[in-house]
């Protein structure tokens, strides 16, 4: 008798008070007619992956966690039509979300919080789960994709997108942050960096900032933006902060701007001045990742561009906890991936 394939990975352990990763071995599942049988070369990390583990978003004990992932497709079911076998794939952020505006039932599940992610050696899903992999990138970089940078092209692209000229604020120097700089700059903007320490300040300036802020230093970062515009604002601030801070991405917008809410890294009330939004006519429009169709579309965009995620630091599969640990301490510049 042939002895089936194994796979391993990291499971989480989910307590009443606690969650933990437990490492797990055992047979690889069979694909079902429509699924793919995947290695996952990489994944990366996300806040929302964070969340995930300390417990703010609960999920199902065993679950698989993880929402990036990067492979190669090594099986088959009979069914499926758009891969073949050595073809290198992306995950979905959003399984069932396939294109067009986003419903209830389309944001349903989430990779790694309510149906398995990528924390594996070796996945089973259907291939409407992926998406061709850009060409040019490696497996790290290129797991960088399915949330922080779906999330960044649909900031940018949104809402009548931005042309080129335009002055762009970003936050940070996080994934998306980095993503949305990179993008932003191949668009033709101008790209203005807000970040914490002269190391980060380098880097972003290296990457095609065009101004850095210390917002540290400069908590009304809202004035030296105006400055630099002449006087007119911003036309598009990707905020990943939300909390008091929203009330500077309102003042450092221009008439007619536009602000992406994509994120609650201070928190998740922010205080919004109604009358600046009606006199100014500012749009404010939340920002959840993107649809297969938003990663398909940023996937041909990048291929043959020299656009290069930037990836901080790397972990082993084995140290996924220490990887969490250093995500928690928030000093890494881009993204911390996961190899197996």
């Amino acid at each position: 008798m042939v002895a089936r394939p194994q796979r391993r990975g990291v499971r989480l352990k989910v307590q009443p008070s606690s969650i933990s990763l437990q490492s797990f071995e055992e047979v690889l599942p069979a694909p079902l007619p429509d699924e793919v049988v995947v290695e996952v070369r990489a994944s990366s990390l996300n806040y929302h992956d964070y969340l995930v583990l300390t417990g703010a978003i609960p999920v199902a004990d065993g679950r698989i966690p993880l929402s990036d992932g990067a492979g190669t497709v090594v099986a088959a079911g009979s069914a499926v039509k758009e891969f073949a076998l050595g073809d290198n794939v992306l995950g979905i952020f959003f399984p069932d979300w396939v294109r067009g505006k986003p419903t209830p039932e389309t944001l349903a599940n989430i990779a790694g919080d309510s149906v398995d992610g990528f924390a594996a050696s070796h996945v089973v899903m259907p291939e409407r789960r992926f998406t061709p992999m850009p060409e040019g990138l490696g497996f790290m970089e290129a797991a960088t994709i399915p949330c922080a940078g779906v999330t960044a092209w649909t900031a940018l692209t949104g809402d009548g997108g931005i042309e080129p000229g335009d002055v762009v604020v970003i936050q940070g120097s996080g994934g998306v942050a980095i993503w949305t700089l990179q993008l932003a700059k191949s668009m033709g903007a101008r790209v203005i960096a807000l970040t914490s320490s002269r190391e980060k300040s380098a880097t972003l300036a290296s990457l095609g900032a065009d101004l850095t802020i210390d917002y540290k230093s400069q908590p009304d970062w809202a004035l030296p933006v105006i400055e630099f515009t002449g006087g007119a604002g911003a036309d598009l601030i990707v905020d990943v902060v939300g909390g008091a801070g929203f009330s500077q991405s309102i003042a450092a917008c221009r008439m007619g701007g536009r602000i992406a809410a994509i994120g609650f890294l201070a928190d998740t009330i922010a205080p919004v001045a109604i009358p600046d939004l009606l006199l100014r006519h500012i749009r404010i429009s939340g920002r959840a990742v993107g649809s297969r169709e938003d990663q398909e579309n940023l996937v041909k965009y990048i291929s043959g561009k020299s656009i290069n995620p930037v990836v901080g630091k790397s972990f082993y599969m084995e140290k996924l906890s220490d990887a969490f640990k250093d995500f928690e301490r928030k000093e890494t510049v881009g993204k911390i991936s996961i190899v197996n």
